[in-house]
């Protein structure tokens, strides 16, 4: 099974982790951050659009595989990061009704307490966890930092995962 988790925004995370017999795999984890090369906003979220395509092409060519997108959602606050984040979780979701991707969503409490054991566990609490179980420092092997967004990508994956039943424990991660 694929799992994307999606942490939408002007600058996007995504991790992808592929969860087998039990265990799990970091396949991918990025940041798309596509207002540098759009002047829109409307092009900026296309982009969005078309990287999800391509991850479920890349990822499941066949439809076979059990690909599925998780994504913290979070309520609308009145500011323009906030706008811009939600109109990325209506790429997302506009994006899951167009194709036979299944959505799911997850309110930030519920991601922490799954993946932390705490629904009220800090942004640092949630960060050094990820970086634990993915056997990482500030940066990986390849000396390359791991972001925000894509621990927040990677904790609603892992979310879905444990949630969905498809992990007993968060035991090991290897980045391929």
């Amino acid at each position: 099974m694929i799992v994307v988790g999606v942490d939408p925004g002007l600058t996007t995370g995504f991790a992808v982790v592929e969860v087998s017999c039990g265990g799990w795999s970091l396949r991918m984890r990025e940041d798309y951050r596509s207002d540098k090369i759009f002047e829109s906003r409307g092009e900026q979220l296309h982009a969005i659009f078309r990287r999800l395509h391509w991850f479920r092409d890349y990822f499941d060519p066949t439809g076979e595989d059990g690909f599925t997108l998780a994504m913290e959602e979070m309520l609308a606050y009145s500011s323009r990061s906030a706008d811009e984040k939600v109109e990325a979780q209506a790429i997302v979701k506009l994006f899951s009704a167009m194709e036979p991707v299944t959505l799911v969503t997850y309110a930030p409490a519920t991601v922490r307490s799954v993946v932390v054991s705490n629904s009220r566990a800090t942004a640092g609490e949630v960060k050094g966890t990820m970086r634990y179980l993915c056997r990482m420092g500030k940066t990986n092997k390849k000396g390359e930092a791991f972001t925000v967004h894509q621990q927040d990508a990677l904790a609603v994956a892992l979310c879905h995962a444990l949630r969905g039943g498809a992990l007993q424990i968060l035991d090991r991660c290897k980045e391929q």
